[in-house]
This record gives C-alpha cells, structure tokens and sequence, in this order.
C-alpha cells in the first residue's frame, strides 16, 4: 500500500526579510513501501550531486591543478550572535608551483568558480604565476552562512572573508580579477588590503555607478520591460526564487533561459572540450538551487538590483592599486560610468585604464578574446609569494 507523508518545512532557514518562503524550503514527500522507500525531493540538488557536477565540469583544465576547502576564519551568523560558525571557500589552485604573483578570479552572483574555468584554460599557459578560483561564501560548494542584512555589515563580512582566505593560503600579494558582483568585492576588498593587492582588473563590475533618482534614465537602448520585471520582483523575492520554486522543472528551464544557453555555448567553444556546455548548465543549476544564502547577501547589498545601496563611484577616490575595467559593448543589465567621470572619480593613486570590448555582452565578455589577452600580457613578476 502507497502512502505519502510531508516532512516538514525548515522554518529556521527562512530569513525574515523572504517573501518567497518556498524558495528556501525543502519539502520531502516520503514514499513508503512494504519493502523499500524511496524520496521525492522537490529541488532536485544535493552536496553529492553538486560536487560530482564540479568534478566533471573541472575535466575540461588543460593544466595542472587541485581544489581543496581553505579555511578562512569564524563569523558570526545573523540571528545568531553568540555562536561561531567555521568558514570553508572552495578552492581551485592552478599551475599552484609557479613563483610569480598569484592571480585571484572572483565569479559573480550566483555562478561559482567552475564559471571560469575556459579564462583559466586561455591564460595559465602564459600566466607566470599561480592561478585561484574559489566559491565566494554563499556561493558554489563555500560555505552558505547566514549573513547580516545590513549592507555594510554583509560587505566587511565578506572581506573579512577573503582576508581569512589570502592568509590562510600564505599570499602576500595578488593580482585579482573580478567579474560583476565579483568585481565589487574585488574593489571593497582592495580598498581595505590596498598593500596586498597588486593589480584589479574588473569584468563588467556590478555596484559602482549612484542609482539615478529615475529608474527610466537606465533604459536607455535596453529592454525596458525586462529590467523593471527584473526589479519588480527581485524587491520580493531572492533572484533564483522562482528556479527553486518550480521544483523538478528546474534544470529544464534553466537550460532553456537564452542566457544560460548563450554563456554554455561560448563555455564549450573557448573550453574546445565536448560536452562541456552541456556539464556547465548542470554545475550552474546546482550552484543556484542550493540554499540561497549569497542571494540573500546579494539583496542586503543591492538597491533595485542593478545598483548598490553603497555604490562603489563613492569610494574609488580611495583606492591606492592599478585598476583596469573592462565593458561589453552591449549591456542591458549593469549600468556603467562614463569613462570621463570614472578618470575623475579615481584619485591620483588610482591608476586607471579602461577597456569597452566590441560585440560582447554581459554574459560573454569572460570569453572575449581581448580579456584573455589583457590577463596574458599582465606584468606577473617573478617573486616568492609566501609569507
């Protein structure tokens, strides 16, 4: 005889600023059996999954390498200030031997480091020194904390963070490369550690240009009905909610978006291994329907999405280390800075260098070929990096 039985809903990982209680809900429907059970799960994710699609997805690296869990110090969790959580950010080390500066690759919202790992193909040939992708916390196969809903606590949670990580790894100094959300981290972080970042070079960096007192001067040539969409329902809900709400039609759709299988596609061409694209769409999928704890970190820091509710232009006069950024030609998610204002923003201690990339977009400029150029021809001296 068939009988089902709901579980329960994990309350106590829905955050109370989350509409979408769904979204961050496991509901397992027990099926029992005479002899044997089986389980129904409505998001179709697990830890052992997710590593097994990282494992495959990493085949496609063309040099050495090794990915290991690095400890990167206790915080505290919101809602729980008394009990220290152990920090773990997944880690992929890449021609780790070299002796010239480290190379740092922070991914952005909702991807992982396997989302750069055709970047890492193009360059660690000709790169002098050891190149790092990891899982920012929240993210990928890190740890997914409970972070503060303050904004500027969510950011100095993360830079605390990232230092724990350059430390424990032994790193004096690195070169860090940061794509969207990853870039502003790259830029906060160097802000604060200015004597152990070399060189920022940011990929279309989310979060720096002031949120214009109407949202109508953004639209510009871009598709004004998906950014207001866009806007309208991130203001409830966390990005991905809706991949995890529709459960077992999740990997499906995700493989359907015009996004997802534009940034696939490019993946399996620049990586020139088979089936990559296909791995890649599988690895993504788990990294946003896992616990949506970096989303929820994404939205304390974000204003109306494509802004940050402390934009980086704010601070950049502050800034002591190099800086190249690099724009797509066609963006309709990330609003930028004119250059001009951008040279005038930066202090004098600021170099700065700015790059648009002809016939790209957001979600292909970590395949421009101009990118893998501007990362190869990188002045990466010969030093020992350890401390």
């Amino acid at each position: 005889m068939l009988s089902l039985r709901l579980i329960r809903l994990h309350r106590k990982q829905i955050p109370r600023n989350c509409i979408g209680i769904l979204t961050q809900t496991t509901i397992d429907i027990e099926i029992l059996f005479p002899i044997r059970r089986s389980y129904f799960r409505w998001i179709p994710t697990s830890d052992k999954e997710f590593a097994e699609s990282e494992r495959k997805l990493l085949t496609c690296l063309k040099s050495p390498y090794e990915t290991c869990f690095v400890d990167a110090g206790e915080v505290s969790e919101f809602q729980n200030l008394t009990k220290l959580t152990n920090i773990k950010i997944q880690t992929l080390a890449v021609n780790k031997l070299r002796q010239g500066t480290p190379l740092v690759l922070l991914h952005g919202m909702g991807l992982g480091l396997g989302s750069l790992l055709s970047m890492i193909n193009a360059v660690s040939s000709q790169y002098q020194g050891p190149i790092y992708a990891l899982d920012l916390p929240g993210f990928g196969r890190s740890t997914r904390l409970n972070f503060p809903t303050d904004p500027k606590q969510a950011e100095e949670t993360y830079i605390k963070l990232l230092e724990g990580w350059r430390r424990a790894l032994h790193l004096t100094r690195v070169s860090i490369v940061g794509y969207s959300l990853g870039g502003f981290l790259a830029t906060s972080y160097a802000l604060k550690y200015s004597d152990r970042v070399r060189e920022l070079v940011l990929l279309d960096p989310w979060g720096f240009p002031n949120k214009p007192k109407k949202l109508t001067s953004l639209v510009g040539s871009r598709n004004p009905v998906a950014i207001f969409a866009t806007i309208s329902v991130t203001k409830l809900i966390n990005v991905f909610a809706t991949l995890r709400l529709l459960g077992p039609l999740g990997p499906l759709v995700h493989r359907g978006k015009k996004e997802s299988k534009l940034f696939c596609r490019n993946f399996e061409i620049h990586a020139r291994v088979s089936g990559s694209g296909k791995n890649l769409s599988e690895y993504l999928y788990h990294c946003m329907a896992a616990n949506p704890s970096g989303e929820a970190a994404f939205r304390s820091l974000m204003d109306s999405i494509v802004f940050a509710k402390n934009p980086m232009c704010q601070r950049l006069y502050d800034l002591r280390v190099p800086m190249t950024m690099v724009y797509p030609q066609y963006d309709w998610f990330i609003p930028g800075i004119p250059s001009k204002e951008l040279q005038q923003l930066a202090g004098r201690k600021c170099p700065l260098r700015i790059h648009t990339i002809p016939s790209t977009n957001h979600e292909t400029i970590l395949f421009a070929k101009e990118v893998e150029q501007l990362l190869c021809d990188m002045n990466a001296k010969t030093e020992d990096c350890s401390s």
